[in-house]
């Protein structure tokens, strides 16, 4: 529930324009950081962007962060593996939103990215086989909407503990305040104390994250 708040920490998010991409299975030959290192050559000479690998960062629990820099850093492109869910992700980093933009859509001429759309459909159909679809969408989601909200509210009422528990990681990823009824039944009155629990931390990661209860 915390990968995407580690991608964001120690930098002034309100500042920043973010973007993230999810990521399909990676090609049989190929690494994403590869395809990545072959591009940047020619990112640089459409968008003028010059980006380095920076750093590795190990974060545990199965959690690696590759991160793509420019030389002032006010650019980052980090590409996130993180084989729990299994979940492998992009998040874009740029002062303005028209950059994030290009660089995004950059990315996704040469990335296996999952659209939004394709999402929703796996996730409607396919949740119950495959409960990290959930996270998936919700990482992918850049703000609320009917259909991912509908999907990930229907999720939270499943009585498949796979599932419940990857929505409740859902709702929590997407920091939408509509999901704080059910978090806090969950909360109160689910007869499993690990989903009580896990839906504890999600309601107060709501609350942080919407701190005038917006």
């Amino acid at each position: 529930m915390a990968e995407v708040e580690a991608l964001t920490s120690g930098l002034d998010v309100s500042e920043m324009a973010i973007s993230y991409l999810v990521l399909g299975s990676p090609p049989a030959d190929a690494a994403f950081i590869d395809i990545i290192d072959d591009s940047l050559g020619e990112l640089e000479d459409r968008l003028g962007l010059d980006l380095t690998y920076a750093e590795l960062q190990d974060r545990g629990e199965d959690l690696l962060v590759h991160v793509y820099a420019s030389v002032d850093g006010a650019v980052r492109v980090s590409v996130v593996e993180e084989e729990r869910t299994p979940v492998h992700y992009l998040t874009v980093e740029a002062p303005t939103q028209e950059i994030v933009d290009d660089l995004a859509s950059f990315l996704d001429e040469h990335l296996p990215v999952q659209d939004l759309a394709s999402l929703q459909s796996l996730a409607r159909h396919e949740s119950a086989e495959n409960p990290g679809i959930l996270v998936k969408l919700a990482i992918a989601s850049a703000g609320p909407d009917e259909v991912t909200d509908s999907i990930i509210r229907d999720a939270l009422g499943s009585r498949d503990h796979s599932v419940l528990r990857a929505a409740i990681e859902a709702a929590s990823l997407t920091r939408w305040p509509s999901f704080a009824g059910a978090l806090a039944d969950h909360y109160q009155k689910h007869p499993d104390k690990s989903i009580r629990e896990l839906s504890g931390r999600a309601l107060n990661a709501l609350v942080m994250g919407n701190p005038s209860g917006s």
